[in-house]
């Protein structure tokens, strides 16, 4: 829904070191077209990435399921959504991380 963009089943690069605990960025922010969710995990976990608006109700899940340690992508098309912040929240096992975005038009 809203544009989005699969998440990337391997790593950002195969020669990245693997994070401690979990981080996220979002990239370019704010953004008026597409911004990149990268995130990276210190072990294989299950994970949900999931965007809410400023209501807290969720209008987007990027990427379900188990992933590998490393980095990944996704690409949030800010082109269906309204101009606003927006949190975009990585929950892996125990951890979680969010981070706003913000959509301009």
């Amino acid at each position: 829904r809203f544009g989005l963009t699969p998440l990337d089943e391997a790593p950002v690069a195969a020669s990245a070191a693997v994070p401690s605990g979990i981080q996220l960025d979002t990239y370019p922010n704010p953004t008026s077209g597409a911004a990149t969710v990268r995130f990276g995990l210190e072990s294989t976990s299950d994970v949900r990435v999931a965007v809410y608006d400023a209501l807290g109700r969720e209008v987007a899940v990027l990427a379900e399921g188990v992933r590998e340690a490393g980095w990944h992508s996704a690409v949030l098309s800010g082109a269906d959504l309204s101009s606003g912040v927006y949190v975009v929240r990585v929950e892996a096992g125990a951890d979680i991380a969010t981070r706003r975005v913000t959509v301009l038009r």
